[in-house]
């Protein structure tokens, strides 16, 4: 299996990430791994979509996104 891994950063600990709709974790992720591909990542924070965005990852890739950078979809 090709692999690539994603981390996220995130100042928010109760936000939940998705991965193609399928929730993934809570807060952070820190080198989750997963198949080469697309994948729309989706994170909420009190049920409210915060950030969302089409990733296309190669094999050996690690995708790393600060969303502390994207504070103006927040509050």
């Amino acid at each position: 299996i090709k692999a690539a891994t994603i981390t996220i950063i995130n100042g928010e600990p109760s936000s939940e990430i998705y991965l193609n709709n399928r929730l993934v974790g809570q807060g952070e992720l820190e080198n989750y791994f997963v198949s080469e591909g697309s994948y729309q990542l989706k994170v909420y924070d009190d049920n409210v979509k915060t950030f969302s965005s089409f990733l296309d990852l190669n094999e050996n890739e690690n995708k790393f996104i600060d969303l502390n950078q994207y504070n103006s979809y927040r509050h």
